[in-house]
């Protein structure tokens, strides 16, 4: 859980949190996670048009038998 926290917190603190998405989830697959979804959206409407302010970056993982899910704030 915190390796998947901390991944979404160095997206979030990227300059370009969308073109990072990709990256971490590699970074994610690599430590052992199966990536469901890692994306940025808006978090009142999950629309993915970017909207500065509104932006949180989504991601849901397995771990062996256990389902993650977090998001965080975008810094933009």
């Amino acid at each position: 859980a915190a390796a998947l926290f901390a991944t979404l917190m160095r997206v979030a603190d990227s300059h370009d949190p969308s073109a990072a998405c990709s990256e971490a989830a590699q970074s994610l697959e690599s430590l052992g996670f199966d990536v469901e979804y890692l994306t940025v959206a808006q978090g009142d409407s999950l629309e993915t048009k970017w909207v500065s302010g509104k932006m949180r970056v989504f991601a849901a993982v397995r771990l062996g038998g256990v389902r993650l899910i977090d998001n965080v704030a975008c810094r933009q």
